[in-house]
């Protein structure tokens, strides 16, 4: 069993929340990542400063109502940005972009990933997640932003190490996951128990309205370390057996 007591945010690496999200969703056609795949580390959570008193005959500052978001989220100086932007070609010469974090233990285990999928010249953008199996299918999944309406999910796919699940996204709610603090994916599992998934939202406005990553090119001849190449050889090995299982045709 997962402690989510020791979940934290991840760029997109090697893993099901990379190959098979990629391939499964048919988001791009090679999955690869010209990016250092060393996991970041947990930063030190800040001392939170003691407020001071409020002094007599001055209002205090009001709390946020309920649903009301408590203002964008934001990284700690030296902190990598846990949100990548991934941008390639469809088959019909269009632009694709991923927005995407996976969810990870302080283990390094993978336990879930999001992304936002926008595909030039269509308005519509979808929600891709990816959670562990041996949830509940048909209740589907409930993703919500801080303390906002809950949205629904349906579950698209299922392999043995991973579920995934879709859903329509509008304007407002990427515009929400801009200025707010954490997106929560909630799963049901055999027990009829939630399982929470938190993604925290710093750094996905810088990410979402920033340049993409092209996955699909080639590393430079002098740019690209060992690591990044044997990272990319990896992804592309995962989407190759994501897709032979889609296809139910054997690796060649």
């Amino acid at each position: 069993m997962v402690d989510r007591s020791t979940l934290r945010a991840a760029p997109l690496q090697a893993g099901f929340g990379a190959a098979l999200l990629f391939a499964a969703m048919a988001a791009l056609p090679t999955v690869a990542l010209a990016q250092s795949a060393a996991p970041a580390p947990k930063p030190a959570a800040p001392a939170a400063a003691k407020p001071a008193a409020p002094k007599p005959g001055e209002a205090k500052p009001a709390a946020p109502a309920e649903g009301e978001a408590a203002g964008p989220a934001q990284l700690q100086p030296g902190q990598p940005n846990p949100w990548v932007k991934l941008c390639s070609k469809d088959g019909q010469n269009r632009d694709v972009c991923l927005i995407a974090q996976e969810l990870r233990t302080d283990e390094g285990q993978v336990v879930g990933s999001v992304a936002v999928r926008e595909i030039a010249g269509d308005p519509k953008k979808i929600l891709l997640i990816a959670v562990p199996p041996l949830n509940l299918i048909q209740p589907g999944l409930r993703v919500g932003i801080d303390k906002g309406k809950l949205e629904e999910g349906k579950y698209t796919i299922c392999f043995p190490n991973a579920c995934y699940a879709e859903m329509a996204v509008t304007d407002a709610f990427i515009a929400t996951m801009k200025k707010s603090q954490v997106l929560v994916v909630r799963t049901l599992n055999m027990q009829e128990k939630q399982q929470p998934y938190p993604f925290g939202l710093a750094g996905f406005k810088d990410a979402y309205e920033g340049p993409g990553l092209d996955p699909n090119a080639p590393p430079p001849g002098t740019g690209a370390s060992a690591n990044q190449q044997q990272l990319q050889q990896e992804l592309e090995k995962r989407a190759d057996e994501a897709r032979a299982k889609l296809t139910n045709q054997p690796k060649p």
